[in-house]
């Protein structure tokens, strides 16, 4: 073979030497699936609940820690119960906390419990509940107890073991009912509620888990308005100070007493005063110095257009002579 054919031949052998090992090194344009690009990412395990704790919980309890108890949690597993994912605390593989607020076991329910890792739910393999029992409500007494055709349509309702969705129910039908405390909830009535005469039944109730139906306690209703409640008892117990100096300047004196309120004014021998409401058991009024221009006795009284009796009973206030010179 000629020299120069013997140069071509090891060029082009050479050549796709060249090229075959550049290929499989992954030279050129060519890269490895990666997969964002459809390649595959590992999944993530499946969590499986055995247990939780606590299992049961009374209606309006505290805020309580959950503890879940299985296998396969991750650092980045979350407690979801009823829906609403909660802050969850990673202890290992085989164990989470969270706490759930007050609200979640205000009232009773079966609450579902799962474990997701990421978009994997347990729940497909386990399932596990808290169940938030709602006690017995008990009824005391009704405030009014007595209504007529132009009472308020309001009732209140004192007892025990009352929840966010417990019901009042007049004669067995349920009423508008407001949640105040675990002891009072209060009830709206109907019109005709107050148009027919008679006695109707007030009873409380629970759902399930737990709960019941009270006992009754009777509400009265009156074919006439029941009377109107008698004023308050307007009365005067002390006055502070007792003395005060012959020539004082403006003084301003305390009264203690009873069936104070914003119409109640304070006397000073008859005369009003300026007065300020302190509360339902004190005044406080400014006698000027015009008053303490007489040695003797002054007589402070209070008036009232809603408390009875008005006047009250007098108290007197000694205006001291001044000292001898």
């Amino acid at each position: 073979m000629r020299y120069a054919d013997r140069c071509l031949s090891t060029a082009v052998l050479f050549s796709a030497v060249f090229c075959l090992v550049f290929a499989g090194c992954g030279g050129g344009s060519s890269s490895p699936a990666k997969a964002s690009d459809g390649g595959s990412s590992p999944s993530a395990a499946t969590p499986v609940v055995s247990s939780i704790a606590p299992a049961n919980v009374p209606a309006g309890s505290a805020a309580i820690t959950l503890t879940v108890t299985g296998s396969n949690f991750q650092s980045n597993s979350v407690i979801e119960v009823d829906g609403t994912k909660e802050a969850t605390s990673f202890v290992n593989s085989g164990e989470l906390t969270t706490t759930l607020p007050a609200s979640q076991v205000a009232s009773g329910a079966q609450l579902q419990v799962q474990v997701l890792n990421g978009s994997v739910s347990s729940a497909a393999s386990t399932s596990q509940q808290i169940t938030v029992t709602n006690p017995a409500p008990v009824v005391t007494s009704l405030t009014p107890s007595t209504v007529g055709p132009a009472s308020s349509p309001k009732i209140v309702i004192n007892g025990t073991g009352f929840v966010p969705t417990s019901v009042l129910q007049l004669n067995g039908s349920a009423r508008q009912t407001s949640f105040v405390s675990a002891t009072q909830l209060s009830l709206t009535l109907t019109a005709a509620d107050l148009q027919t005469a008679g006695s109707d039944a007030i009873t409380a109730v629970n759902t399930a888990p737990g709960g019941g139906t009270s006992k009754a306690v009777q509400l009265t209703v009156s074919a006439t308005p029941p009377p109107p409640p008698p004023p308050p008892t307007l009365s005067l117990a002390s006055v502070a100070p007792q003395q005060v100096a012959y020539g004082s300047p403006d003084t301003h004196i305390y009264l203690t007493g009873t069936g104070f309120d914003s119409t109640a004014i304070a006397n000073w021998n008859g005369q009003p005063l300026t007065t300020t409401l302190v509360s339902a058991t004190q005044l406080a009024a400014t006698v000027p110095a015009v008053d303490f221009t007489q040695v003797g006795n002054a007589n402070v009284t209070v008036t009232s257009t809603t408390a009875q009796p008005s006047p009250s009973g007098a108290i007197s206030v000694e205006i001291t002579a001044p000292p001898a010179p």
